[in-house]
């Protein structure tokens, strides 16, 4: 028994012992020496080109110092283009949809954006007033209430979005040097409202607003690109960013911001400078770069004589060089001295 028991206090302590060491072990590291402390390695974050940076920055264009060619042009797109349709559909504003118009009709409401009056004549909207949203509806004799703060409030039956028959667009052209690119952006839009006058239908330019300030909202827009796939993939942005509407530049005097209307009398002058304005901006793109000559292996040249000459990749020679000489067998004649040694044998006999 005595054994016994002594084996069962030693069992005893031992346990204790090891209880009392896990308890007393103190939470904190020990660092011994030689051993320094783990440090977790800073993230290193991916550097960006300062072309990279160029070609994901669309929206800064009021950066001169790279432009090495730049023009702003105004064009119309009219309802009757079967291209524009996504900007005209729906016709009627309800609760959950609506065309573009009534999309910026809501958000002037709001004064979510800011829109500028229409001055005489296609000029930049720039210098122009910003136009208070109670003075757009008097002008324009759109009705509506005014709610307990003196707000206006407008019915969504008062909104004339399916009087809208087109837009006013001025778009930027530009070659940025920097990254070598050619691109066209939307700067402002303007839409165009009809109505009856004392001559006939009349087409009303309502007001100017900034693209910069729509696109936030206009990227939240889902639409479908075409009349032929109804899948609603697309944003309103992406409708102008691939420039998916079709619209006639609208004859202007360039750079003096002065309208040609009085120059242009006649519409066929006026769509012939449509028209060469058009070719200008195509045939200035076409200049920029030269064709590849992988794709374009024959190309027509200008000799010095003035007439094209084909230039034509050589065909390569399947011989080597230095084996072009052939050897050709040596051809045996007859010497005429036997002949005649013959004939003198045969006419003595």
């Amino acid at each position: 028994m005595s054994i016994t028991l002594r084996l069962f206090l030693l069992a005893g302590l031992t346990c204790s012992t090891s209880l009392y060491a896990q308890i007393t072990t103190p939470t904190t590291p020990v660092v011994r020496k030689g051993s320094a402390p783990r440090r977790e390695a800073p993230q290193s974050t991916p550097k960006i080109s300062e072309r990279a940076k160029a070609f994901a920055d669309h929206s800064n264009l009021e950066d001169e110092e790279y432009t090495a060619w730049s023009r702003t042009y105004f064009r119309l797109l009219e309802r009757r283009e079967k291209a524009n349709t996504p900007l005209f559909y729906p016709e009627v504003t309800t609760e959950r949809e609506g065309n573009l118009f009534s999309l910026i009709f809501r958000l002037y409401a709001e004064g979510k954006i800011r829109v500028y009056s229409y001055q005489d004549g296609l000029s930049s909207w720039r210098g122009a007033e910003a136009l208070a949203f109670t003075d757009f509806l008097d002008r324009f004799h759109i009705a509506y209430t005014k709610d307990q703060q003196g707000r206006p409030e407008v019915a969504l039956a008062d909104i004339p979005s399916a009087l809208i028959e087109g837009y006013y667009l001025e778009e930027e052209s530009r070659f940025d040097e920097r990254t070598s690119t050619f691109s066209t952006h939307t700067r402002a839009l303007c839409p165009l409202l009809t109505g009856i006058g004392d001559y006939g239908q009349l087409r009303m330019p309502l007001f100017w607003v900034s693209f910069d300030e729509l696109r936030p909202y206009l990227s939240q827009e889902r639409i479908a690109l075409s009349t032929a796939n109804g899948a609603r993939r697309s944003t309103l942005a992406d409708f102008f960013a691939l420039q998916v509407y079709r619209g006639s530049i609208l004859p202007t005097s360039s750079s003096l911001d002065q309208n040609l209307d009085d120059k242009t009398t006649s519409l066929e002058r006026q769509q012939a400078r449509s028209q060469q304005e058009e070719r200008e901006l195509q045939q200035f793109q076409a200049n920029l770069f030269v064709p590849d000559s992988l794709l374009h292996p024959a190309l027509p040249l200008k000799s010095s004589k003035g007439k094209a000459k084909q230039v034509a990749p050589k065909a390569s020679s399947s011989r080597p060089k230095g084996r072009d000489k052939r050897i050709r067998p040596a051809t045996t004649t007859s010497p005429k001295s036997t002949n005649s040694a013959t004939r003198s044998v045969r006419n003595r006999g």
